[in-house]
Formats: structure tokens, C-alpha cells, sequence
């Protein structure tokens, strides 16, 4: 594993059950384009965490792995009947004082309009440990640049926001996922879930090395023949079928390596049960290390600039009250959050990024290559 990694940061939600129908039904648009979609806002936003972020089909394509051509495939009426009800999406644009109606109607931007349309779980533990979710729409900004007025075919230039507390994700409740293993594989029904879901494995244990548990993680059968969306009704034939997608899989991933076996479950007669391990090579693969050091330490001393900002009295202990108080409560954690992803105190939060920059890798941005705000690992 010696070529240069290409590690990106996901909203760990993606991978989590109550976002399992969401999944579905983005899935209904065009294979895995909706989720896809996120996953390459999310890490585009991180190039540029307080400015505008311009991409084009082509952009998107070369990251994830996607056919220009196909994605330009307009939808029958039936299927966008089926994405939107009788709602016809239009996107309304003004040229020279003409107004445009330009009609949603291809894969790619009928998967940008829907994630306009659609809400996310996200997790919000409370200062007593237990856990709910708050639902918020994926994205609160949606633009087209091109020529409409034009015939002849001009470049379409995207500009895309996803919701602040999802971009927040990738600070605090993030997987990790190898973009290049990723590409790798085929858009076939549960291929890209299935590698979401291993993302969260390496997590959890990762987690259980830490506590000195089994460094192990067990799905059932059913469990994975769903993910791929194998309906064989023998449970002989699904756990071949299992087994067969599983090894075919394994083939296109180069850095994601992962060992599994058949084993007997709780009150299972048969091994019925998957349990799934990683080698110690493959985590040190996922380990962030000084990046992950960066960001956390930024993370931390952005809300402390916060809390200087508003309470600019408040001394020593006082100021770590408040910055806990600002994590727990979901309303002041959201005026945070308001806060930090505006051109607000712009100055103070640059200072802040450059002298936690070079504290952890005794350089500066430019010296790697990076511009200020970049979040992308150097």
C-alpha cells in the first residue's frame, strides 16, 4: 500500500438504519447518483468550508466514478411521475431580464432537485446520554450556471449547499471511506451500500480494539441479502448468493481489504451469521493520524473563538462551561453552527486555521499546497 491515499470524510449517518428509507428512495432516481451526490458535495464543501463551491457534471463523474453520458439521460414521464408525484420540477432562471424555465429532467439534476426535497436523520445526544434525531433538509441551496438562450450545448456549472449541521458531520460524526476503491465499484444494487457499511465497521472496531473487545462485527444472512437485494427464498441459496457477491466485491477493493467468515449465531442451527474482521494493515490505512489531530484542535479552538466572540468577559473555566453548554444544547449548538459557516468574523477564524495548521505540521497551508479553509488532508 504504498500509492498516495485518497481518503474522504462521509456523514456516518449514511450508514445508519433510520436513513435506510431515505437510501431507498434516492436509489429510485438513478441507481446510487443521490447518495453519491452527497458524499461529493459533502467533501467538496471541505475544500472551501466558507465560500461558494462551483462544480460541473464532469467534476462529479471524474470523483465518483459515473458516465457523463448516462447521467444525461432524460427520464421518461413515468419514471419522473414516479420521483415527483404530478409536480413537474423547473428550474427558474433569469438571463438579460428573460425568465427561463428550464426543465428538470435528466438523472443528475432530477437527483440534485430530489435531495432539495428530502430530509436526513441526524443524531443529537442530550447532556443526559440518550440519543434523538433531528430531521433537516439535505440541501438549502441549488444553482445553475449555463446559457439557456443558446441551441448549441454549453457547459452547466453547479453550485450546491448541504445543510450546515451535515457539513458539521464531517467534523464530529464522520466515516471514512478510500475514493479509489470506491470508483472501483460497479453501480450494481447494494455494492455501494455494502462499502458504506464497511466504512462504519472499521469504526466500530477500531472502537472495540480501544476497549480490548473481539475486534469483530457479525451481520446475518438476511441482513447482507437485503443490503444486495437478494430475494432467493432458500436460505441455502441466499447464503450462496451472499458468499458470491461478497468474494466478487472483495476483488475491486485494493486498500478496503476485509476478511469474513460463516459462523453459528445465537440460537442458529447453521452458521447463518457473517463475522467480519480487518488486518492490522488495513486499519492503519484508515487512521488519519496528524490530520485528524488537526481538525479536532480546530474544531475545539473555533468554538472557543465563538465563545469569546459573544461572551467576551468570560475567563478560564467558565469559558469550557460554556463551550460544553454549546455542544449539548441543540438550539445554541445550531446559532454555533449558523456562526461558523458565514463569512462572519472571517478574520478570526483564518488566524485560527493558520496558527492550528501549523502547530501540527510545523508549516503553512500554502507551503503544502492548500489554501486557507481547506480541509482536505495534505
Amino acid at each position: 500500500m504504498t500509492s498516495r491515499k485518497e481518503l474522504g470524510r462521509i456523514p456516518r449517518t449514511l450508514s445508519e438504519r433510520n436513513n435506510e428509507a431515505l437510501i431507498a428512495r434516492l436509489y429510485d432516481i438513478g441507481g446510487n447518483v443521490g447518495v453519491d451526490l452527497i458524499i461529493f458535495l459533502a467533501n467538496k464543501q471541505y475544500e472551501n468550508l466558507f465560500g461558494e463551491s462551483w462544480f460541473s457534471i464532469d467534476d462529479f463523474c471524474k470523483k465518483m466514478g459515473y458516465d457523463r453520458t448516462a447521467l444525461h439521460r432524460k427520464l421518461s414521464a413515468e419514471q419522473l411521475s414516479k420521483i415527483f408525484g404530478t409536480y413537474k420540477p423547473i428550474y427558474k432562471f433569469v438571463d438579460d431580464g428573460i425568465e427561463i424555465d428550464h426543465p428538470i429532467e435528466n438523472i443528475f439534476e432530477a437527483a440534485l432537485y430530489r435531495l432539495g426535497k428530502e430530509n436526513i436523520s441526524l443524531p443529537v445526544r442530550s447532556p443526559s446520554g440518550s440519543t434523538s434525531y433531528n430531521f433537516v433538509q439535505i440541501l438549502t441551496q441549488f444553482e445553475i450556471k449555463t446559457n439557456f438562450l443558446t441551441r448549441k450545448g454549453s457547459k452547466r456549472m453547479y453550485c450546491v449547499s448541504l445543510n450546515k449541521s451535515l457539513i458539521n458531520t464531517l467534523f464530529t460524526e464522520y466515516n471514512l471511506i478510500e475514493f479509489k476503491d470506491y470508483r472501483a465499484l460497479p453501480d450494481r444494487t447494494g455494492y455501494r451500500l455494502f462499502y458504506l457499511l464497511l466504512a462504519k465497521l472499521i469504526i466500530v472496531i477500531n472502537y472495540k480494539i480501544n476497549k480490548n473487545q473481539d475486534p469483530i462485527y457479525t451481520l446475518t444472512v438476511d441482513e447482507l441479502a437485503s443490503i444486495f437485494n437478494l430475494s432467493t427464498e432458500v436460505n441455502k441459496e441466499r447464503k450462496r448468493n451472499v458468499k458470491k457477491t461478497l468474494d466478487r466485491i472483495r476483488k475491486y477493493l485494493k486498500f478496503t481489504k476485509f476478511n469474513y467468515e460463516f459462523v453459528k449465531g445465537e440460537g442458529e442451527k447453521w452458521a447463518y451469521t457473517v463475522q467480519f474482521s480487518f488486518d492490522k494493515e488495513t486499519l492503519e490505512y484508515f487512521n488519519e493520524k496528524f490530520y485528524a489531530v488537526f481538525t479536532n484542535r480546530f474544531y475545539n479552538t473555533i468554538l472557543y473563538d465563538y465563545v469569546k466572540t459573544i461572551y467576551p468577559g468570560l475567563q478560564g473555566i467558565a469559558i469550557t462551561r460554556k463551550q460544553e453548554e454549546y455542544l449539548l444544547d441543540p438550539k445554541l449548538k445550531d446559532e454555533f453552527l449558523d456562526w461558523l459557516y458565514s463569512p462572519k468574523n472571517e478574520e478570526i477564524k483564518k488566524k485560527s486555521y493558520r496558527n492550528v495548521f501549523y502547530s501540527v505540521f510545523q508549516q503553512w497551508p500554502e507551503d503544502l499546497g492548500l489554501t486557507d479553509f481547506s480541509f482536505h488532508a495534505p
